[in-house]
């Protein structure tokens, strides 16, 4: 969707950025091949922008929207409360919708750290699947951390699901959870002329 920020320098922030059109994207590398390299167009019209070979420009991601909603259902989280957090959190201005933060601040998706499993087993009513996350994010649960999280990859949902009992609050989770980087990309054309 175009819009956003308008800037007459065609200067952007990731605060404050210019919302591209994506014109056309389609994969250049073949299938099974390990990096994923696609052609990517994207409408800069009434930006300003100005760019040559070399230069980067920056995606913001946000999570996908069905993983959104079936975390917030696991978590019986009302996505449009709002919060406000102590300070500042994954770059999150606040105040912010639960929903909000969940989509477009926090990483659902990366390998969770020990950090955030330690929190998951803190939420935990059961002793026993309290005990479980504790040993895996544990010295003595390294090869298990290894095998289950780092090779596994499950997300967040994938660890709740796992362990029913875990039930923490949202905030909590906004604190431990990865923010939810832009993504850079090199430009390797000219403008048009």
């Amino acid at each position: 969707v175009l819009g956003g920020h308008h800037n007459a320098e065609g200067s952007y922030t990731q605060e404050r950025p210019f919302l591209a059109k994506v014109k056309a994207a389609r994969r250049v590398t073949p299938e099974g091949y390990g990096k994923q390299i696609v052609h990517m167009e994207l409408s800069i019209d009434g930006s300003n922008i100005e760019y040559k070979p070399g230069d980067a420009f920056g995606v913001l991601p946000v999570n996908d929207p069905n993983l959104v909603d079936d975390l917030l259902q696991r978590l019986g989280a009302d996505g449009s409360r709002v919060f406000e957090a102590s300070e500042a959190v994954n770059s999150i201005r606040a105040p912010c919708s639960v929903r909000a933060a969940l989509s477009r601040h926090c990483d659902l998706t990366t390998p969770a750290k020990k950090s955030l499993i330690r929190l998951l087993a803190e939420s935990c009513d059961d002793v026993k699947e309290k005990d479980d996350l504790l040993l895996i994010c544990s010295a003595e649960g390294k090869p298990r951390y290894k095998k289950e999280i780092l090779e596994a990859q499950p997300n967040l949902l994938d660890l709740l699901r796992a362990y029913p009992s875990c039930r923490p609050k949202v905030e909590d989770l906004v604190e431990f959870l990865p923010a939810l980087a832009p993504r850079e990309y090199s430009v390797s054309s000219c403008p048009p002329a």
